[in-house]
């Protein structure tokens, strides 16, 4: 029986020496987890897999979080830019109105041509 055990010992720790550690999922983590938990049942110590295994954990945590870091850094972008566009939407929208001697017809309908329906009507909401 000794001889089984052991190598059924050496089997999963051939296997486990050929695996990538930031390429393990979820399931594969779980999995060896308790491999290992029956291995330390039946009185093999194998502490270090333990350790291997919280590093693989927390190099998935971090590659998720990688992933929302990187999303959340284009979502940014986008609104600066379009901040920016409002922002020269506002300035032309100032520029116009005091041209038009503050004629309120003129000025929305020199806005509009301008710069457009939805870009007008935003503008028109930042100033009351």
């Amino acid at each position: 029986m000794g001889r089984l055990l052991l190598h059924c010992l050496y089997t999963f720790l051939q296997g486990i020496k050929e695996i990538i550690v930031g390429d393990l999922g979820v399931d594969w983590i779980e999995e060896i987890g308790l491999t290992v938990q029956n291995f330390d049942k039946l009185g093999f110590d194998l502490w270090w897999v333990y350790k291997e295994l919280e590093a693989a954990k927390i190099m998935r945590e971090n590659k998720q979080l990688w992933r929302h870091c990187e999303g959340a850094k284009v979502a940014l972008k986008e609104a600066r830019a379009a901040l920016a566009k409002a922002q020269s939407a506002v300035v032309v929208a100032e520029a116009l109105w005091k041209s038009e001697g503050r004629s309120t017809s003129a000025w929305l309908r020199r806005l509009v041509l301008a710069r457009g329906l939805l870009t007008s009507l935003f503008v028109i909401l930042t100033l009351l």
